[in-house]
């Protein structure tokens, strides 16, 4: 729970950063109708990326799309860059994490326009900013919900073309590890055993051989 008030102060704290920066001008009636309709695109995109359908989400990024994690540090941060990189890691996700099913819920978004380059992503436009429940089932039927924060940029042609998502990874990683590690004892103990049972043949077609000479056989 504790973690959980945090995470949402932060993505409260975030947002409100975002509107600082941008001092975007007073909008219209017309505008602001406008700038909805970014909303209903940016949960679209983001149920289909947690459906894993990828070639309807591909035809709603931009080909320069940056996608980004959350920041554990300079040397751990992962970002990726263009929609090929993006497709290719998404497609091997669910199996390389050892997740039987992903959902999203309780979403919730505030769009908004900034004329000119934020400080943080240096580029002006539409923005969305999201906040939501994600919901994963890990293979040994293990569950871990998290909090998420995303914000993501949509370009003229009303792509996305950034995405930068926020959130706490520790529950998952934990799940994550300890499945790894017992995947690796399940390969070592299946390498044990047949390394075990190619040692048995070798001595025995090695016996075999040695009768065979014995008797002149050849």
């Amino acid at each position: 729970m504790k973690n959980t008030a945090i995470q949402i102060l932060t993505g409260t704290t975030f947002l409100l950063s975002l509107f600082t920066c941008a001092n975007p001008s007073k909008q219209s009636s017309n505008e602001e109708k406008t700038i909805e309709v970014y909303t209903v695109l940016v949960e679209k995109a983001i149920t289909l990326q947690a459906d894993l359908d990828l070639e309807a989400w591909a035809d709603m990024l931009a080909d320069d799309v940056v996608y980004s994690f959350p920041d554990d540090g300079a040397q751990n941060q992962t970002t990726l860059v263009g929609k090929p990189a993006v497709l290719v890691y998404w497609q091997n996700w669910r199996e390389k994490h050892h997740i039987k099913s992903f959902s999203f819920t309780g979403f919730s978004h505030a769009p908004f326009l900034s004329t000119k380059n934020l400080n943080i992503y240096s580029l002006s436009g539409v923005y969305v900013f999201s906040i939501f429940m994600s919901k994963m089932v890990f293979d040994n039927d293990e569950t871990v919900e998290l909090f998420m924060n995303y914000c993501c940029h949509f370009n003229k042609d009303k792509r996305i073309d950034r995405c930068y998502t926020y959130y706490d990874r520790t529950p998952m990683i934990k799940v994550i590890t300890r499945l790894s590690l017992n995947s690796m004892s399940q390969d070592m103990y299946l390498f044990k055993r047949f390394r075990s049972i190619d040692d048995k043949m070798e001595n025995g077609l090695w016996s075999f051989a040695q009768k065979a000479q014995n008797n002149g056989i050849y």
